[in-house]
């Protein structure tokens, strides 16, 4: 425990200590007069406080190369990914939707059912609502919120949550 504390002292000490030689720099650039020099001396202390901060994140890449491998190692499309980005990593680019066949329904004895989709995903039902895709139906599965899937089958209005479990 006091080791712990130790520690938290030592960093907020650090932190106001490099907030105290901003606020010194940037006062004393607010009490040149001229403001030709005023303008220079704001840009000099940006310029060096942006390529410290250009080394740091550089720093911080180097250190971890090893998931940038991973992640360009990736040779899956788009709709193959569907449903796994927050398993497999956090990306910007994401598909709202996907349309394939039911190849295969596997239902629990609790209700729940399976899906095995032509595009080699698999999703399973949460709750036992009834729903109605067999095998050969073309379904859809979109984005709803906080994460979840819905799964419609097309020609009907009816929706179920799923998770994809591959």
């Amino acid at each position: 425990m006091n080791n712990w504390f130790a520690l938290m002292t030592l960093c907020a000490s650090i932190a106001a200590h490099a907030h105290e030689t901003i606020d010194a720099n940037l006062t004393a650039c607010q009490n040149i007069q001229q403001d030709q020099q005023r303008l220079q001396c704001y840009d000099q202390f940006m310029n060096q406080y942006q390529s410290k901060q250009v080394v740091k994140n550089n720093q911080a890449n180097t250190a971890l190369p090893h998931q940038h491998n991973a992640v360009e190692q990736t040779n899956s499309t788009q709709p193959e990914r569907f449903g796994l980005e927050n398993k497999i990593t956090q990306q910007k680019d994401y598909v709202d939707n996907i349309t394939a066949k039911v190849t295969q329904v596997n239902k629990s004895a609790h209700g729940v059912r399976t899906f095995e989709l032509s595009n080699q995903q698999v999703w399973k039902q949460i709750g036992s609502d009834a729903f109605f895709a067999k095998q050969g139906d073309s379904v859809t599965i979109k984005r709803g919120s906080f994460s979840s899937f819905l799964m419609s089958k097309s020609g009907s209005s009816r929706t179920i949550r799923v998770k994809r479990i591959k």
